[in-house]
């Protein structure tokens, strides 16, 4: 989830809020280029800020306990000033959230201000592209005292979000409480084949968005299992004390793609950081994607300004062609010149006021000769030896100019390559080498993320491990670990599984898996992670994410 869906957003709130409580608000900044308000806070726990961001693509709420170094300074505007009168000497009373929606609402009471303005609300719609901040006064109509995003009758025929208009959150339908369907208080039945199973899941169920409704109806298609029993794969771990919650991305070099927790429901393949605290995953999540932000900004500025010096320097190119005089109108600029200082002894065919045609010596043709009335003829042979020294010279200077620009063009394509070649400082990467996996029967299951972590893999496997791989397929090595109490035969097919799902035939229906101790494992001299076996046995398994499967963090030592 980019943007905190409302299960994700109330486990958030229930970390935060009693930390909130108390705080006293000393300052407000207000960033614009990232629609940001920092709250500065002081508490009991110490010094922080709250961060309140309505960006489009981000839109989130977190405490820090310092500032960005990269956040601009604080902006004066009607914003700030607004907040800066109402909030600053105020206290947090309460931070709340509107039942499962992406709504928090921090009640604050300010005893600087008049009695009757003293108790105020600041709601939090973190809502996607359409995030807002609204300030409200605590009365029986909740009248907005302002906000960011002014919303009129015309943007929005549902309510209006303006100065003095009693506040109305966002509308909603009537939804069932997942901790109600998870504890078996509200019984849901299965959606039918002919639904659109993941909307009906969001519609349906409270706090869902487009990547909880996915896993969910993911989960209920291929189980064909009861919505109660999938939220408790799903929100089991959540229930623990410190939740191990994630950060993940596509790549090391791309942006995160999101936050979710650890379960054995479902689980991003790809690179990731783990937290013990939604405060922190929110955090580290929000920071790098702005890091992300700022380096594509930057790139693509210095894309920009190499584009258009380019365009300049081919610009300038085309225009010293379009000078450059060719040999042949030059050389008949001095035939001329030449033929004019031998015009006392050669044969004039014609002449009037526009020139003279002549017998050319040299080659034997005919050869008008244009002229100046107005210049004798030496003059007029003097000129053309002008023009044609004048030619030579302005050829000279434009061969010299284009070499000099054809010598920056490859410059600036070399740094075009060298920009394209360049990858992010400080990718986000997993803090583990490689994947890792528990069954229920308490075996462990590795899976490599590259050939370096293949590599690694093998490093860490003991001899009795098991290995397997898929068959004729790019895929990962993948080492079962099996525990004294476990079913070897029902752990190997659940570590075949994952084999087949972290492979190229993941969406194939069946792939064969090569099963072999690590002890038959040869590694091949100055390779990284490829190895020869033997003793192998081969399965055929449908590529899934194995029951009873949960991810685990590990660092190999």
């Amino acid at each position: 989830m980019k943007v905190l869906e409302g299960v994700a957003l109330h486990f958030l709130k229930r970390e935060i809020a009693p930390k909130l409580q108390e705080s006293r608000i000393q300052k407000v900044i207000f960033c614009s280029a990232r629609h940001e308000t920092w709250l500065e806070l002081y508490a009991p726990w110490g010094r922080g800020f709250l961060v309140i961001s309505c960006h489009p693509e981000t839109s989130l709420v977190f405490l820090t306990p310092h500032r960005d170094a990269q956040v601009p300074r604080g902006e004066h505007t009607q914003w700030t000033q607004l907040l800066h009168k109402y909030l600053v000497g105020g206290k947090i009373v309460a931070l709340e959230q509107e039942k499962w929606d992406r709504i928090l609402r921090v009640e604050i009471r300010n005893p600087s201000l008049w009695q009757e303005e003293n108790e105020l609300y600041l709601f939090l719609e973190l809502t996607g592209r359409n995030a807002n901040c609204i300030l409200v006064k605590k009365d029986p109509h909740l009248t907005i005292l302002g906000t960011y995003r002014k919303i009129t009758p015309e943007k929005n025929r549902f309510r209006t979000v303006l100065p003095g208009h009693p506040y109305t959150p966002p509308p909603q339908k009537e939804k069932v409480d997942p901790l109600a369907v998870m504890e078996g208080r509200v019984d849901l039945p299965l959606p039918s084949e002919t639904e659109e199973s993941r909307q009906w899941v969001i519609d349906h169920i409270d706090g869902m968005g487009p990547f909880l409704g996915e896993i969910i109806t993911q989960g209920i298609l291929t189980s064909r299992a009861n919505p109660a029993l999938i939220l408790s794969r799903l929100f089991r771990p959540l229930c623990q004390a410190s939740p191990s919650v994630v950060v993940f991305s596509s790549s090391p070099y791309e942006p995160p793609q999101g936050i979710f927790w650890q379960n054995d429901l479902y689980f991003p393949e790809t690179y990731f950081q783990s937290f013990s605290s939604w405060n922190e995953a929110v955090r580290t999540f929000y920071q790098r994607w702005w890091e992300y932000k700022e380096r594509e900004t930057q790139e693509k500025t210095k894309r920009r300004r190499i584009q258009e010096e380019l365009d300049f320097i081919d610009k300038e190119i085309q225009e010293a062609k379009n000078l450059l005089q060719d040999g042949e109108t030059l050389e008949e600029t001095r035939m001329k010149g030449e033929l004019l200082k031998l015009a006392s002894g050669l044969e004039i065919l014609e002449e009037n006021e526009k020139g003279i045609r002549v017998k050319n010596p040299f080659t034997g043709s005919e050869t008008f000769i244009p002229l100046n009335p107005a210049l004798s003829r030496t003059q007029n042979m003097q000129h053309y030896f002008r023009l044609y020294r004048k030619g030579l010279n302005r050829n000279h200077k434009l061969r010299e100019k284009l070499a000099e620009l054809e010598k920056r063009r490859a410059k600036i394509l070399q740094e075009a390559e060298n920009l394209q070649e360049t990858l992010p400082s400080e990718p986000v990467v997993s803090p583990s080498p490689f994947r890792r996996f528990k069954t229920e029967q308490g075996s462990e299951i590795w899976v490599g993320k590259s050939q370096k972590s293949n590599h690694r893999l093998l490093q860490n496997a003991s001899r009795d491990d098991y290995w397997l791989h898929v068959r004729d397929l790019p895929g990962a090595h993948v080492i079962l670990k099996l525990s004294p109490q476990s079913n070897r035969e029902e752990e190997i097919e659940k570590a075949a599984q994952l084999a087949g799902y972290f492979s190229a035939g993941k969406s194939d229906a069946k792939v064969e898996i090569i099963v072999t101790q690590v002890k038959y494992l040869r590694s091949i001299p100055r390779t990284m992670g490829k190895v020869t076996f033997r003793n192998e046995k081969t399965m055929l398994v449908k590529p899934a994410w194995p029951r009873g499967v949960s991810v685990q963090e590990y660092e190999a030592k």
